[in-house]
């Protein structure tokens, strides 16, 4: 009787053994203790990168142009801040010679292309860097640098010629077509055109690709008077404006 009872005993404990190998393992603790400076926490900025990626230029290289275009990539939509500086900080708003908003709706896989809108300074390093708003807040990427040519070595466009309308035409329609004379090399036209007021007409503010040389303009107010200019834009920057052309619907 002692035997079974023995026997008995030495089941169950090789039972229990068995059950608390099985069982899931608890993490050992160990208690680390903090270095002088103290511990570091890293906690990511969101569930995703929402930082943009600048192409080009970058590099701190030289480029060719007076007024490059900025092409980089957004990760995720929501608006996006675009900004030029001489100050590598962008501390300044002095020095800040780009200062725009793109609302980036939909993620597509072509880089969005912003054209610098006027001649930067020849010989000059300039820094731009393209962030989005997240939480209240804007979240930049690292800046990118570069250095415009030097002014000699660049050839704008030259002043551009109106073919019509004619200065001081009268139209007794809604809708004008705009037309100029092509300009060699031009890659881009910028048209800019204002009521009486002098308050800008977005129907008439725009960029035209070349080689298109007309623009309709519709939608214009009846007894109204407008201006408008034309300027080319070609691999080294912007050539100037034209005088301003007036033309009146009755």
């Amino acid at each position: 009787m002692r035997i079974v009872r023995l026997c008995g005993l030495v089941v169950l404990f090789a039972l229990s053994i068995a059950m608390v190998s099985a069982a899931p393992q608890r993490a050992e603790t160990t208690d680390v203790s903090c270095p002088v400076e103290g511990c570091h926490t890293f906690v990511p900025v969101s569930n995703y990168d929402v930082l943009p990626r600048l192409l080009s230029p970058a590099g701190g290289g030289a480029i060719t142009s007076l007024a490059p275009t900025l092409l980089w990539s957004p990760i995720a939509p929501g608006n996006h801040h675009i900004q030029v500086s001489t100050d590598s900080s962008f501390g300044s708003v002095a020095t800040l010679v780009i200062d725009s908003t793109r609302k980036v709706s939909k993620i597509a896989d072509t880089p969005i292309a912003t054209i610098v809108s006027s001649n930067l300074k020849p010989g000059i390093q300039y820094f731009w860097r393209v962030g989005n708003e997240y939480n209240g807040s804007v979240v930049y990427a690292n800046a990118q640098s570069f250095i415009t040519p030097a002014a000699d070595a660049v050839t704008l466009p030259p002043l551009m010629s109106i073919m019509s309308p004619k200065n001081n035409a009268i139209f007794h329609r809604t809708s004008v077509t705009l037309q100029w004379q092509p300009v060699a090399g031009a890659l881009l036209y910028r048209i800019r055109m204002a009521d009486s007021t002098g308050k800008s007409v977005s129907q008439g503010t725009a960029y035209v690709d070349a080689p298109q040389t007309t623009f309709l303009v519709e939608g214009l107010q009846w007894r109204q008077s407008y201006t408008w200019k034309i300027r080319a834009y070609n691999q080294f920057g912007w050539g100037p404006y034209t005088d301003d052309y007036v033309f009146t619907t009755r």
